[in-house]
């Protein structure tokens, strides 16, 4: 899977969607993890970060939402991040979807896959937090890639069912 991480554009936001630990793990399991040049500084890690663990650093956010399949970011996508939205991708991120219901609307609109790391639940219904939103995202993309056939939503679903029925999140 192509994974595309852009700068986050909300005000006073200055985390990063994936860390370069994170992408070092999907890119070791074969995913190829591309980041907007300067994504992560607001966070501490520099370009020479993510590039020293395998990420293409790209300068130019028309181009790595071109390229990716996965979107992965911190906040609900703003103005200027659903322009560049398309159908084919698929969104993860906090989308806080109860509060801001035109972008409920837009994201229908699109046609997009999108999953908010709010509503992933775990077992005993506790909400996910980043971290094992994380691991959900790695065994999404796990379910995917062992089977070619295997429908996003379908592995979406699955994942969600934690590890009872899966087994632990790697």
């Amino acid at each position: 899977m192509r994974i595309g991480i852009p700068r986050e554009l909300k005000p006073l936001e200055g985390r990063v969607g994936l860390i370069p630990a994170a992408c070092s793990g999907l890119v070791k399991e074969g995913h190829t993890v591309m980041i907007e040049a300067g994504a992560g500084e607001k966070s501490g890690y520099s370009d020479d970060d993510y590039r020293n663990v395998g990420v293409e650093v790209i300068e130019k956010v028309e181009e790595l939402y071109e390229k990716a399949e996965m979107i992965v970011k911190v906040k609900e996508p703003i103005k200027e991040d659903l322009k560049h939205l398309r159908k084919e991708h698929l969104l993860f991120c906090y989308l806080h979807l109860a509060a801001i219901p035109e972008l409920v609307r837009e994201l229908c609109r699109l046609g997009l896959t999108a999953c908010a790391f709010e509503t992933l639940e775990e077992e005993f219904q506790r909400l996910a937090n980043a971290e094992s939103s994380l691991a959900t995202l790695q065994q999404v993309l796990t379910l995917c890639q062992d089977d070619e056939t295997y429908n996003i939503s379908q592995a979406i679903s699955q994942a969600q069912l934690g590890e009872r029925h899966l087994g632990p999140f790697q």
